[in-house]
Order: structure tokens, then sequence, then C-alpha cells
């Protein structure tokens, strides 16, 4: 009583992490309503104290439970078959309260009511404990950080474009690894605690900035977009009468059963030495981020071939036509060429020289380390 809210929020969380640090959480189950699951079997057993939980999902585990409003949500909000078995696989993977064995992070991207908001709202509905540290915090290293000691994830909607290109915060935290830039983990490291924490991470945003960067940070991301604005009416049943949240939450049991189902295929990869199911390679998704990402990302992701090979020449003024021409068909403005040529010689496999196109004629600039397709 002689303590404000955010004294006592800041008193509780402090305890919850003493209470984490000193592994006051001892069983390998997920906590639910109605008892403990354990994830070996599938199992439920009884609600006990010898878990020590410091959080209970609301929840229940019914193998009979369903979610027909919230799968039929998620085919028109995220048309791709792919990234809905990523959402799956990762929600269930945030079940995975006490290890990280994959070392990855979910992006949503999308614009505002295109539907990344009501999926948080259901993935909040099976995992019970969830922080929001906003990646800039995470970057500024202890107050952050302490934050994600007991979250089983940490949940950032509206997350910059400035923050999405700080490549070392997504390797050092999406990675599980110290970051011995911090100096918490560095104190951590001292005093012999565990520095790999088991939070998961999960972002969302309304744009994606280009970016050059390796396939590092490109292998940790799992990117889904959610590609066009979604409406609840169209995806409640005919004749309910409530929104698209109460429904949701009525299907909260089945929407646990859907992660769960998730989680089997994570462990089951885990178990074989495979990678995340479902994840899509480096590659493709430095493309997929490059088609995201303005025009000049879409031109590239849909007209260029990047090879890296130095034979590979297109002369800089055929490419800004064709960019151009692309411009006018999309109906989006069209960057100078300074912008088209910074944007793309961020990629590390293009580069600018001047080339003979012709035999005899002179050399012009050129792109190098790419392909124009017709």
């Amino acid at each position: 009583a002689h303590h404000s809210r955010r004294e006592v929020r800041e008193i509780a969380n402090k305890i919850r992490a003493r209470l984490y640090d000193e592994d006051f959480r001892k069983a390998e189950a997920i906590p639910l309503s109605n008892g403990d699951l354990s994830v070996r079997h599938m199992e439920l057993s009884k609600r006990s104290p010898d878990g020590h939980f410091l959080v209970r999902s609301n929840a229940a585990w019914d193998p009979g439970a369903g979610c027909p409003t919230f799968k039929n949500f998620l085919r028109q909000a995220v048309p791709d078959r792919t990234d809905r078995q990523v959402l799956q696989n990762y929600t269930g993977y945030c079940l995975l309260h006490w290890d990280r064995p994959f070392r990855k992070a979910l992006l949503l991207a999308g614009p505002e009511g295109s539907g990344w908001e009501t999926f948080l709202t259901a993935f909040s509905m099976a995992v019970p404990w969830a922080a929001s540290v906003a990646p800039v915090r995470l970057a500024r290293g202890k107050a952050g950080v302490s934050k994600l000691k007991g979250p089983w994830v940490n949940v950032q909607s509206g997350v910059s474009a400035e923050a999405l290109t700080d490549l070392r915060l997504l390797k050092s935290f999406s990675a599980g690894v110290p970051n011995h830039g911090d100096p918490s983990q560095i104190e951590g490291v001292k005093q012999g605690g565990r520095s790999r924490k088991a939070t998961k991470h999960v972002y969302a945003t309304g744009e994606l900035p280009p970016l050059a960067a390796g396939d590092q940070f490109f292998r940790r991301l799992l990117l889904v977009p959610f590609p066009k604005k979604v409406s609840a009416e169209d995806i409640a049943p005919v004749g309910t009468d409530c929104g698209l949240r109460q429904k949701l939450l009525e299907e909260r049991d089945g929407i646990l059963q859907w992660a769960a189902e998730g989680l089997r295929r994570v462990l089951r990869a885990w178990a074989d030495g495979e990678g995340f199911p479902s994840a899509r390679s480096a590659e493709k998704t430095r493309r997929r981020w490059e088609s995201l990402s303005g025009p000049i990302g879409r031109f590239k992701a849909d007209r260029l071939e990047v090879t890296g090979d130095p034979q590979d020449t297109v002369p800089k003024e055929r490419l800004y036509s064709a960019y151009r021409k692309f411009c006018r068909q999309e109906r989006v403005f069209a960057e100078t060429k300074t912008q088209l040529t910074q944007t793309l010689t961020e990629d590390p496999l293009i580069e600018t020289r001047r080339r003979t196109i012709k035999r005899g004629g002179d050399q012009v600039p050129c792109y190098v380390g790419v392909k124009l397709r017709d």
C-alpha cells in the first residue's frame, strides 16, 4: 500500500528474475489451467507445486478442441501455406519455455490492419508470459536484457526500420549467445551464471528497409509477410454476433492444440538434428525481404538475378530504364539513379565498374555481378 503501481511492478519483476536465476522452475512441462503438460509424450498430469511455475496459462489441454475461426483468419491473412506452418511451429516453439535449441527470431511484416495484430492476440492466448522490450532497448544493455529473465517470449510490435537494421542486436539476442559488449552479460559470465537465455523473439513491423546483411542474419530470421488488409467481418462465421477477438477467446483451447502440433514438429526436428521446420534458406529469406522493402527492393527481387559473377554486367542506363518502367507499372515514384545505385551496391555481390559492352566501343558505367531478366 506504500508503493506506487510502477514500484510494485518493478519489485515483482525483480523477484521473478531472482527466482528464475536460481532455477526455481525445475519441471520441463507446460503449466496449463487444468494441469501440467509433459511435452515428452504430450501427457497431462495434475497441477503440482513441485514444478514451481511462475506463470500458468489460462488455456486448458483438450485434444478435441478446435479453432476454425482462427484457421480461417490465417488462410486469409497469410496466403502462403509454408508461412502459416512457420507461424504454427514458432508458436509451439515458444511453449518450450525452458530451452531454445534453434537460433531463430520471428518477424511479421505487413501494413496496419493486415492481420498480424490479430495473430499476436491469438498468440498470447497460447503463450502466457511475454515481455515487451523494443530492440533499441536491448541494444542499450542491462535495463532491457534484465526483463528477459523469465518471460517465454519477447513480443514487440511497431518495430522501427532503424531498429531492424541493427544487425548486431539480432545476431546477439536471436542467436542465444553472450553479447560481450553488454555489461550485464559480462557480469553474469564472471559469476558463473547462464548467459544463454531461453526467451524467444517475435517482432512486427509495417515496413522493411533495404538491408545489406550476410547469410548469418537471414538464416536466423523467420520472415512472414501479412500482405494485405483483412476485414474481421469477412473472417467470423456467418451468424455470429460477437467480435473476432471474443471468438478467438472462445477458441483458446483449440489455439493451444494448434500450437502443440507445431511444437511436436519442432521437437521431432530437434531430436533428428534437423533445422527449424518449414524455415526458408538464407537466400530465399533475403529475396523475400527485398521484395517487401520498397520499389527498389521489389524491382531487384522481380527483375534482377544477383550472381556475383564479374562476367555478368548490365549498363547503368539500361538497368535504370528497366527500373523506371517497373515503377510505372507499379504506379510508384521512381528513385534517382544515385539512390538506385546506393541501394543495389549495399548488396555485397553487386558493384559498379566501367566495362566495354560492344567490341571496339567505349567503356560505360555498369553494374557488375547481376543479370537483368527479360
